[in-house]
């Protein structure tokens, strides 16, 4: 079994990965997709064990297709959608934007149609062929540091410590791969783009036309109540739609991860992590309602997996845990974690 890695290995980890970012071969964006569909299946189906962690190359299509799905709308009134390489427009695009246009919605709706698994094995076929196999190569060699070089169709074994350091330092990676990829977009569409400083928005973040979808829901399931202090919501403000888990320590919308908060609560809660309070009765929603939230999302075609939600959970709580980080209460009153938070994580 493995441990966890010590000091020394994680600031190489660390540097290893800036390096593929800044010299690593490519001349798409696939490698910062990859790289990134990586961490977030890490956060995933992970642990902070330092064990390897075996990942499916369709898996890894299907995340990386997510993580693009937001690329392929037009981008400003050039109507254009942008260019994801240096030559031809990347294939993933091209299959993404073909789909697009029959499915303007979350790509949760594409999923539900026919055409989805087709297109899921080409994105499959670009991933192993292109980026899966080519990532690691840095300076004319292969540092092969995230997964060893075996070249298999069906799946990647990252190495011990790399799911650990993906995880432990998330919000840092993600941070340089959407850097990196932002200069590279702009590289490539400087006609389009000019001056533009919305960028990042565009290429990652929320759909919030979305969530201002699912309020009436569960505005009804909360029986018009703040999920977090459970006073009535007004008619007039309709409540917020909040990330249990914020937005800014996973951004991914996960219909499970999803309250209804009123607006003091939410504007109060910001990035905090909410306390375990607030964590017992998240859990106990999922769990009483299962069966209204899935067929809810399933019907209003809203991503949602309550094992991966409650996997980002535990790993969120368990770094607030290792830093003793506050979690919010209500107002301004915090309190730091008691480890009551990882029996009810636990427990699903």
């Amino acid at each position: 079994m493995a441990t966890t890695p010590v000091a020394e290995y994680e600031i190489d980890f660390l540097f290893r990965t800036q390096r593929l970012l800044s010299e690593g071969l490519f001349v798409a964006t696939y490698k910062y997709a990859l790289l990134m569909a990586i961490a977030d299946l890490a956060i995933k189906h992970g642990s902070d064990s330092g064990d390897q962690l075996t990942l499916k190359v369709t898996e890894i299509a299907e995340e990386m297709a997510r993580i693009y799905w937001r690329q392929v709308k037009p981008f400003g009134i050039a109507s254009d959608v942008l260019r994801q390489n240096a030559g031809r427009q990347a294939a993933i695009i091209q299959l993404l934007e073909n789909a697009s246009q029959h499915h303007t919605g979350s790509i949760e709706q594409l999923k539900k149609d026919g055409s989805w698994q087709r297109c899921k094995s080409k994105i499959t076929t670009v991933v192993h062929t292109m980026p899966l196999w080519k990532i690691q190569r840095v300076g004319g060699v292969v540092d092969d540091f995230l997964y060893p070089q075996t070249n298999s169709s069906k799946e990647i074994v990252l190495r011990p410590g790399v799911a650990y350091c993906l995880r432990k330092y998330y919000s840092m990676i993600r941070n340089m791969i959407e850097g990196a990829w932002i200069l590279h977009i702009r590289r490539l569409n400087t006609h389009v783009l000019g001056e533009v400083v919305d960028l990042q928005e565009f290429l990652f973040g929320s759909e919030r036309s979305a969530m201002s979808e699912v309020q009436p829901f569960f505005m009804e399931l909360q029986k018009g109540k703040c999920f977090y202090c459970g006073k009535a919501i007004s008619a007039s403000s309709k409540g917020h739609v909040d990330h249990f888990i914020p937005w800014s320590r996973y951004p991914a919308d996960l219909g499970h991860n999803l309250v209804l908060a009123d607006a003091a609560c939410n504007s109060a809660k910001t990035d905090l992590l909410a306390a375990e309070a607030h964590l017992e009765r998240w859990v106990r929603r999922n769990l009483s309602h299962s069966k209204t939230l899935n067929k809810y999302f399933n019907s209003h075609k809203i991503a949602h997996d309550d094992n991966c939600t409650t996997g980002v959970a535990r790993w969120a709580y368990a770094g607030t845990a290792k830093a003793n980080g506050p979690t919010w209460i209500r107002g301004k009153s915090i309190e730091r974690l008691s480890g009551r938070w990882q029996a009810l994580l636990d427990a699903r």
